[in-house]
């Protein structure tokens, strides 16, 4: 119902799709009742089509609250909600049950084995859906925030270029693995910006340097 009322709005009736349309094309997006795949393209639009409401519903009655700098995001089933106020039991009890009251309208529930509260202002780090949010004492602020994907991430993407070097650009595996490292880059700058480089290993510099590149931004762009 939800996914033929968002195609059809605006439409002004002149070209409707019809529900069993819209049924044949979520029977190929599922193969079990528990919901759609995790992989699958099509899963975040659909995610987001169906929770459509449910987003606008709760960020209205989050800003009721009066937290400082109160911020709502979702990935897919993955909900994280911020702010700048140190918190007490009682109002971390209260947003719970607001997520809950709105999630069963739509026949959700909160999963309690992934539900957990972190403080900045007692932690230096809380990692949430794959990104790190780190707090470090800089130029006198004792609550500095970053982002960073993690050693790790980096790690791979460095690995994944100079793996290119090697390959002749003709191969399919080649192809393969250039549209693999255009998208994990993309993803990656997106949170790191300079510090792809700024943070490249010694060992990955020194390669660099003996193919003829001055950074790993260079690199990447001949890619």
């Amino acid at each position: 119902n939800r996914l033929y009322f968002e195609i059809n709005r605006g439409n002004n009736m002149r070209y409707i799709i019809s529900k069993k349309d819209c049924l044949d094309v979520l029977k190929t997006c599922y193969f079990s009742k528990k919901g759609i795949p995790i992989g699958l393209v099509l899963s975040p639009t659909l995610a987001n089509i169906y929770m459509k409401s449910f987003d606008n519903e709760l960020y209205g009655k989050l800003k009721k609250l009066n937290l400082n700098n109160i911020i709502y995001t979702r990935y897919a089933d993955d909900m994280v909600i911020s702010c700048k106020d140190k918190l007490d039991q009682e109002k971390i009890l209260k947003i719970k049950e607001l997520v809950s009251e709105q999630l069963s309208y739509l026949g959700l529930k909160i999963n309690e084995k992934k539900f957990r509260n972190v403080s900045l202002y007692t932690s230096n780090h809380v990692k949430i859906t794959g990104i790190n949010i780190c707090k470090v004492k800089m130029k006198g602020n004792n609550n500095y925030r970053y982002l960073t994907v993690g050693r790790s991430k980096r790690e791979l993407l460095y690995k994944l270029a100079f793996e290119l070097l090697e390959l002749n650009k003709d191969s399919f595996i080649y192809q393969y693995k250039l549209k693999k490292l255009k998208g994990y880059y993309a993803y990656v700058y997106s949170v790191e910006k300079g510090k792809v480089d700024r943070l490249c290993p010694p060992k990955y510099v020194d390669k660099l340097r003996k193919y003829g590149y001055s950074s790993f931004s260079d690199l990447i762009r001949e890619l």
